[in-house]
């Protein structure tokens, strides 16, 4: 299973984020936004498709959170200032 469902959730995250932020930027045109949205992105690639073999399920688990948590706040800042904006 752990084979193939980072990568199912990298085509899930990837287009998903894109989309957002790019939505998000056109109405808000905040870097942050996009900055939060695209260092959770590459920590989740980076840990969980990229360098999980290198970095061992502890840390994988670890900077997978991390990355989740950002790229989560990130979306709820992106949803709150868009909102804020009407």
């Amino acid at each position: 299973v752990h084979k193939w469902l980072h990568p199912l959730f990298a085509i899930l995250l990837i287009p998903t984020t894109i989309i957002a932020g790019l939505a998000g930027y056109r109405r808000h045109s905040s870097k942050i936004v996009v900055g939060l949205l695209s260092l959770g992105l590459l920590v989740i690639l980076g840990s969980g498709v990229i360098f999980h073999e290198e970095l061992g399920t502890t840390k994988e688990i670890l900077f997978t959170s991390i990355g989740s948590v950002v790229l989560i706040a990130g979306h709820l800042l992106n949803w709150r200032t868009r909102h804020n904006q009407c």
